[in-house]
């Protein structure tokens, strides 16, 4: 097909998209039902609809003539038309609420239980991190070498919000040595997690730790879905991975 058909198809397309945005109600245009890639005509326009089942914006191929309103030229145009239906139908963790300023799940601190690692460690630790939907008041591990084994704890505050896209994740501990008793490393929770690459087809270089062999190993990211266990280079998964593992056992 020659640029001029081609610029012309895009032509059509942008006032086909335009056209049912101006004559039809936005809360009505994210009700629309989801269509199927639309073959009756042959040309070929990357687009994106709203899933209200899924209260996600995805990817289709508009084939140029048919198909309903709910259809956007970009994923960010569909997001921002759609935003209040996203909000009236997201669902949090149990332990966490809807920010409509920030449009994500909140971390509720108070629902967080309080508990802490075997006595004899006497520690205190403070966490601020930034989790994953269901993250909320993920469990760390503490271990003693004087006791060789795990004992789980829960971090005793929470200031985290859960972010759509992924953040960077910090976690700051502050602990105090009971007298000559040493207390060695702390391994996050997401460090445990699997590796995951998500549903998505996208290609992101990625680095997950592996807690067999305590490394911090490449792997290829979807682009959504996954785990916490997702880090975007070697030294993020080491600074929140490998420094908290005992390298002497």
């Amino acid at each position: 097909m020659v640029a001029g058909n081609l610029f012309e198809f895009a032509a059509i397309s942008a006032i086909l998209i335009a056209l049912p945005l101006a004559t039809t109600a936005v809360n009505e245009i994210c009700r629309l039902p989801v269509p199927n890639d639309y073959i009756e005509c042959n040309a070929y326009f990357p687009s994106y609809r709203f899933n209200a089942s899924s209260k996600q914006c995805d990817r289709f191929v508009y084939g140029g003539c048919g198909g309903n309103a709910n259809r956007f030229r970009t994923k960010g145009e569909c997001e921002r038309t759609c935003a209040e239906a996203r909000r009236l139908n997201s669902v949090c963790p149990a332990d966490s609420t809807w920010n409509a300023q920030t449009e994500s799940c909140v971390c509720s601190p108070e629902l967080c239980p309080k508990e802490s690692c075997a006595p004899d460690e006497n520690m205190e630790v403070g966490v601020e991190a930034t989790g994953w939907p269901g993250d909320c008041c993920a469990r760390y591990i503490c271990r003693s070498k004087s006791a060789k084994k795990y004992n789980p704890y829960w971090k005793d505050t929470v200031a985290a919000i859960l972010k759509k896209s992924r953040a960077t994740r910090k976690n700051q501990f502050d602990v105090e040595e009971a007298g000559a008793h040493q207390v060695d490393r702390f391994l996050p929770e997401i460090c445990l997690l699997p590796q995951a690459p998500g549903l998505c087809k996208a290609a992101f270089r990625r680095y997950y730790f592996d807690a067999s062999s305590q490394q911090c190993v490449l792997f290829t990211y979807g682009g959504c879905m996954g785990n916490g266990n997702n880090f975007q280079t070697k030294e993020e998964c080491e600074q929140t991975c490998a420094q908290n593992t005992d390298s002497s056992e």
